[in-house]
């Protein structure tokens, strides 16, 4: 079967299953306690479903979002590693000791074996120093730095190990080979990619895919300042201000670190709190296009495994996933895109958790909070001390062009005059170009006092060759006469 030989009641299933995922990922309605029984068996569903045994109740644990679930997921994740690390060590010191007394008595036993009775005090006298004392310190040497490889690479896997393996086969077992046999059942290369070009449109770009993105970055960015933060005794109030999401509290998770034992170790496994990160609804796009099968096409398959995948997909957000305790988080209560599907609100942040974390963006482009929520307080020193040049665009825009190019004393290229409409006055209009060289087309269009300022390629030099170069190489008088 393929996407343009649907029957009507295959497209009208398509239409509906298209809209109940763009639900899901743009959701922003709380969840339920209904809600939370059902992604608690889930859970425990996908667990049994990888052969893991399943967190008990309490530790599937809900949270406001999910800058709280990377947090106290890498807290948790290193005090079970730091737990179970204790019972390992004290083991190892054990055998450690027993091995090297018995390696002590052999290298006795051989050193005085290798000597006759005559010889034996004086060589032992002369060579113990230079042979038994080096012995043991070859050993020693050999077995503290086994230790200190294993103590390095026991703290690497407290995220690793212990949790992206364990995530992975709470998952994949779960669900891939629901997702292989579906895939090979319905399709061939040539369907499969019109299928998941088609799914895609409909859900991934009309969904959460750039809010999941946004997310897991901006909880990596905070784990980090947070990790910088509490190393150094003075955070940085500015690079704070600096910052494109707001987490409350986010200065105190060292100190928070500190209560489960060494706080650089547990702010560290929360920076990687990726390793056990799954995105619930902001991955609905993926969700979706392995439901199309299900729910469009109504393959005949068993889908037993995958339903606990989906309802967690469904019903919640981002989670944790670790074999001893789950993290699941709220929705958020504001997502806002603009026409293209990218994260954008001019008027606070686009995504707004109810712990009160955001995040904020203009148009896709990651802000600083402040850029949003007090424009006025843009200056042209700040524009020009921005140091990307898509934070610095917004800032120009949210400033005003037209106040920047004068502020800035934009150097003035061109400037005539043309008459739109017979009757009416002429319009004056002029070429500026900025301290950036960037060359900007300033007119109105008669019709109202508003001014617009157009950017054109820099090698324009007329006013007419800026408006031709914005009316896609048509000449002036037929850009005026089809307006």
């Amino acid at each position: 079967m393929d996407l343009y030989s649907l029957t009507d009641a295959h497209r009208a299933r398509f239409g509906e299953w298209r809209d109940q995922w763009i639900d899901v990922a743009m959701r922003t309605a709380p969840m339920t306690g209904e809600e939370r029984a059902m992604c608690r068996a889930a859970v425990r569903g996908m667990y049994r479903a990888a052969g893991l045994v399943p967190p008990p109740d309490e530790r599937i644990v809900f949270v406001p979002s999910p800058f709280v679930a990377a947090f106290a997921g890498g807290f948790a994740a290193g005090w079970w590693h730091q737990k179970k690390a204790t019972t390992r060590a004290a083991t190892y010191e054990a055998t450690r000791e027993a091995t090297y007394t018995a390696t002590d008595a052999a290298t006795d036993a051989a050193t005085r074996q290798a000597t006759d009775a005559a010889t034996f005090e004086a060589t032992y006298a002369a060579t113990y120093a230079a042979t038994f004392e080096a012995t043991r310190q070859a050993t020693d040497a050999a077995t503290l730095q086994a230790i200190d490889t294993a103590t390095r690479e026991a703290t690497r896997q407290a995220t690793d190990a212990a949790t992206f393996e364990a995530t992975r086969q709470a998952t994949d077992a779960a669900t891939l080979q629901a997702i292989d046999t579906a895939t090979r059942q319905a399709t061939d290369a040539a369907t499969f990619a019109a299928t998941f070009a088609a799914t895609s449109a409909a859900t991934f770009e009309a969904t959460g895919a750039a809010t999941d993105e946004a997310t897991r970055q901006a909880a990596y960015d905070a784990t980090v300042e947070a990790t910088r933060a509490a190393t150094y005794t003075a955070t940085d109030e500015a690079t704070r201000q600096a910052t494109w999401y707001v987490v409350p509290g986010l200065a105190r998770m060292g100190r928070v670190a500190a209560c489960f034992g060494d706080p650089a170790f547990g702010l560290g496994c929360a920076a990687s709190f990726s390793r056990m990160w799954h995105g619930g609804n902001q991955w609905a796009g993926w969700c979706a296009y392995m439901t199309f099968f299900r729910y469009v096409a109504q393959l005949p398959i068993d889908y037993a495994a995958w339903n606990h995948y989906e309802v967690l997909c469904r019903h919640a957000g981002p989670r944790i996933i670790h074999p001893d305790f789950c993290l699941i988080s709220d929705f958020p209560t504001r997502l806002a895109v603009d026409d293209q599907r990218r994260p954008h609100a001019d008027d606070g942040p686009f995504c707004l958790w109810r712990d009160g974390s955001a995040l904020y963006a203009v148009h896709g482009v990651r802000v600083p909070a402040w850029i949003v929520e007090t424009p006025e307080t843009i200056t042209v020193e700040a524009i020009h001390a921005e140091p990307n040049a898509e934070v610095r665009r917004v800032m120009r825009q949210r400033f005003g062009e037209g106040r920047y190019l004068a502020a800035t004393g934009a150097k003035l290229i061109h400037m005539d005059s043309v008459r739109r409409t017979p009757g009416r006055p002429a319009i004056t209009r002029a070429l500026l170009q900025d301290r950036e060289g960037q060359r900007w087309l300033v007119a109105s269009d008669g019709s109202t006092p508003r001014v617009y300022y157009m950017l054109v390629p820099p090698d324009a030099a007329t006013c007419r060759e800026a408006h031709e170069a914005l009316c896609a190489g048509l000449t002036e008088d037929r850009c005026r006469a089809e307006v």
